[in-house]
């Protein structure tokens, strides 16, 4: 039995019983256990990009943080509007500037 122990997409039940296995599961009912289940998950996925930069990897991410976006209450506009005050204040990435140290 290999232990996994953490928030998958709804289909994968189905997908080990499809290739002949059996998954023991749970639903996760707390609010709070499944914002803190899918932040875990948005780390996993983030450093699966990091790995691979694949197109794939990144629609996973963008699944998990839409979720977890949706489940805190927040729209996809509300989401801009904080990513587009973010850039006014501090800027965006489009320069590719790579910051080496700092004193003072």
């Amino acid at each position: 039995m290999k232990k996994h122990n953490k928030l998958v997409r709804d289909n994968i039940p189905a997908i080990v019983a499809a290739n002949g296995g059996t998954a023991q599961i749970r639903r996760i009912d707390d609010n709070d256990e499944f914002i803190a289940e899918l932040a875990k998950k948005l780390i996993e996925e983030a450093r699966e990009v990091q790995e691979a930069l694949s197109l794939d990897e990144l629609a996973d991410l963008r699944e998990v943080a839409d979720t977890l976006l949706e489940t805190l209450g927040y729209s996809e506009h509300d989401l801009k509007a904080a990513q587009a005050a973010k850039a006014i204040k501090n800027g965006a990435f489009k320069d590719r500037v790579y910051l080496i140290s700092t004193e003072g």
